[in-house]
């Protein structure tokens, strides 16, 4: 056996240049996921201070003002306050606000403006600046303009005299006449404080100076020419004001200052046109970030030094033992299960076997390396018949091929193999290495999985002939179907594949009915339930569907299998027994279960429903002139006008002859009326030639406590009858 010598330094310096390489891109790796560490704590600093930004605005200011606005209209001395405004008594409205303004600043940090002005905009009263009113304030704040052109509540960020606030603004009624309207505003110190405690953010306000008034800009730092902070909107920090220039905002996402460093984060601010005011702009210290990264990479650097130094004394040491150690190969490669054959390419001699392909053939080793490998094996029966130089040539150009053949052993018996050929070309030494292995039990078994295969085929065609099924991906696109379903929707399976279920179902078919499919489904549970589809022709079939998730078997899901049964049949018969067969509306018998059914819902749940009977007017007469097939098409056309005027949650059904009857969830009269009042338009402008028009008469009561199924029909009969003795075409009310 030859020995080829290796350079073990060679070998010790690769594996270093590996260890370097993986250190360096272990390096690397960390560095770039702790700066994407740090991207993602500023997104999800940024989303959190978004969320609390608007929960502030919405809860803390615009909610507490609200609230506090209608405390302060309709509590104590309301009327006195509302005369007061109404008069423009600027003494009165000083002395009756008084204690609330104080409250307000009292209870609510940075809250400072209270203000008061009329239907057109001229300043009332300031509370928070009593000597300063009258003045027109739609000529220089465009907001109020808008506010007493649109007279609706209004909340905005605004920059006045005292800085930036948070305003809301709101209409004072006496009675239902307009008489002025309520500001009241809060600085932002709250928002500031909140965003501090919660995350240790410290912030700044950047007003665009074309917003700022003329009054205050000397009590603003100007930035540049387009920003200014605003330095009594919260408490400035100075350390930041002297260094603060050099920042953009609009682009700079990270600014050092002081040997540290922070993550700029901003959120927009607008007036009441929603134009763009300013920003509040937030620094969020990240320097325990880019201090962990320093501080990595230089104790990193000392450990792979030291690592690397005593790699190298070790592997020096271990090389040796490894490369001794493989001289164990040949006996561990004798004890594998499977035979080993070593064959030169150029005549098929063998040259080398491991102990199991003596064991395997009964030869012993040296009656196998005299023999040729041909002399041993046969191809299947079923295989083409090759020379040697055709095998040697084919494994020549593949460099592997797994095949099969038959081995003979010692003793003339035979036996199937398996065998793993592999090219090795030994500096213009080419051999074959092939591992056999003994497959007798595999075949038998694979002839037995194959027969069992063509029994589960047949049986597949069967249910495939039979049953109603369908498969389809996580996102509901079919993936096969049975031939039954194809022959049922009348799709063949080539248009059906990669389609949504969808193209069979009904428009009708309520949506919360696939949002409680798809909530049962994504519970990996089975939904069952009925649905109406229709076939490629547009016939409608009722069908009991049940889907259940598919599991690969590592348990993840791959998709939905559906079993159909059509219960069209079913559905027809369950439609004629609840339904009117003239009109189609539901029919006496559906509607009294129905009733039932809702007075014992108002009984437990302790509430009220309405509920109307109404007759066609002259209908006798109409069959009398006209002929029943007239008053028939009467009946349909009134009954079809009612049904578009109900709602779904209302109950519609024939009572018998001309009469109808409605069970409707509205609990008042008032509610009940404005339903009338639609169908008695709807009948009025519906068509029923050759008759030259229809009227109805309506009855209506309300559930009582108390009430049975047969008492409130007749309470809602004779507050009917009493409509038709009052002239028809009209309502009466029995409570």
């Amino acid at each position: 056996m030859k020995h080829y010598p290796v350079k073990k330094n060679r070998v010790i310096a690769t594996i270093l240049l590996i260890f370097s390489v993986m250190f360096i891109a272990f390096v690397l790796t960390y560095y770039r996921h702790t700066y994407q560490d740090i991207k993602l704590f500023k997104v999800n600093t940024q989303q959190s201070v978004e969320k609390l930004y608007e929960d502030i605005s919405k809860q803390m200011f615009h909610k507490q003002l609200e609230y506090r606005s209608q405390i302060i209209l309709k509590g104590v001395d309301s009327k006195a306050k509302i005369e007061a405004i109404k008069e423009h008594n600027q003494t009165q409205i000083a002395q009756l606000f008084k204690i609330d303004y104080k409250n307000l600043k009292d209870q609510i940090k940075g809250f400072e403006i209270m203000h008061f002005y009329d239907t057109n905009g001229i300043s009332i009263f300031r509370m928070h600046n009593p000597s300063h009113y009258g003045d027109d304030l739609t000529r220089f704040r465009e907001c109020v303009r808008a506010i007493v052109d649109t007279q609706k509540t209004t909340s905005f960020f605004e920059v006045g005299i005292h800085g930036l606030a948070y305003r809301y603004t709101t209409p004072i009624y006496d009675k239902k006449e307009l008489i002025g309207y309520i500001e009241l505003g809060i600085k932002p110190l709250m928002l500031f404080e909140r965003l501090y405690s919660v995350f240790g953010l410290k912030g700044h306000v950047y007003l665009e100076n074309q917003y700022i008034p003329k009054e205050i800009q000397g009590n603003l730092y100007r930035i540049n020419a387009k920003y200014s902070i605003c330095k009594f909107c919260t408490t400035p920090d100075h350390r930041f004001l002297k260094n603060i220039q050099k920042l953009n905002i609009n682009n700079d996402h990270f600014f050092e200052i002081q040997k540290k460093s922070y993550s700029v984060i901003k959120k927009d601010i607008h007036d009441a046109k929603g134009s763009r005011i300013g920003s509040i702009v937030f620094f969020q210290d990240i320097s325990m970030f880019q201090h962990r990264i320093k501080d990595f990479i230089v104790k990193s650097t000392l450990l792979f030094l030291i690592a690397l130094l005593l790699s190298y004394f070790a592997l020096n040491t271990y090389i040796t033992i490894i490369f001794m150690r493989l001289n164990r190969a040949k006996f561990l490669l004798d004890n594998v299960t499977d035979a080993v054959y070593v064959v030169r390419l150029e005549d098929g001699s063998i040259v080398d076997v491991n102990e199991r392909a003596s064991l395997m053939l009964g030869f012993s080793r040296q009656e196998l390396l005299s023999k040729k490998i041909m002399e041993i094996r046969q191809p299947m029966p079923e295989d083409e018949s090759l020379d040697w130089q055709e095998h040697a040539t084919r494994l020549k150009r593949k460099k592997f091929l797994a095949s099969r053949g038959i081995d003979i052993r010692k003793d003339g018996t035979s036996f199937p193999i398996e065998a793993n050929l592999s090219y090795i070309d030994d500096n213009g030494d080419e051999s074959m290495i092939s591992v056999t292995r003994d497959i007798t039990h595999r075949l038998t078994m694979e002839q037995k999985i194959a027969k069992e295969t063509n029994e589960l085929k047949r049986l597949q065609d069967v249910i495939s002939q039979s049953v109603l099924y369908t498969t389809s991906d996580l996102n509901g696109r079919i993936t096969s179907v049975s031939k039954a379903f194809e022959e049922f929707c009348g799709y063949p399976e080539a248009q059906l594949i990669g389609k949504n279920h969808s193209i069979f179902k009904d428009p009708a078919t309520p949506k919360g009915f696939y949002r409680n499919m798809w909530r049962i489904l994504l519970e990996n549970k089975t939904f069952v339930g009925e649905i109406k589809n229709y076939s490629k022709e547009g016939k409608k079939q009722w069908l009991k569907i049940t889907i259940s998730p598919m599991f690969q078997e590592n348990g993840l899901k791959v998709g939905y299998s559906s079993y159909r049964e059509n219960i069209t049949d079913k559905k027809e018969l369950e439609y004629i027994s609840t339904h009117d067969t003239l009109t189609g509306v539901h029919n006496r018998e559906y509607f009294q279960q129905a009733l039932n059914k809702k007075i014992n819902v108002a009984v437990r749940e302790n509430h009220s429903f309405g509920f109307i009977m109404l007759d066609i007017d002259h209908f006798k007469s109409v069959n009398d002139t006209y002929g029943h097939a007239v008053g028939d098409s009467v009946l349909k056309k009134a009954a079809e006008a009612v049904s578009k005027q109900i709602g779904v949650h209302d109950a519609f059904a024939r009572w018998g002859g001309e009469e109808f009857i409605i069970m409707t969830p509205h609990s008042t009269i008032k509610e009940m009326k404005v339903l009338i009042f639609a169908i008695q338009n709807a009948i009025a402008k519906s068509s029923f030639e050759p008759v030259p028009n229809i009227t109805v008469s309506f009855g209506m009561t309300l559930y009582r406590a108390g009430d049975s199924a047969a008492s409130i029909q007749k309470r809602a009969d004779d507050a009917l009858y009493k409509a038709k003795a009052n002239g028809r075409n009209c309502y009466e009310v029995e409570l």
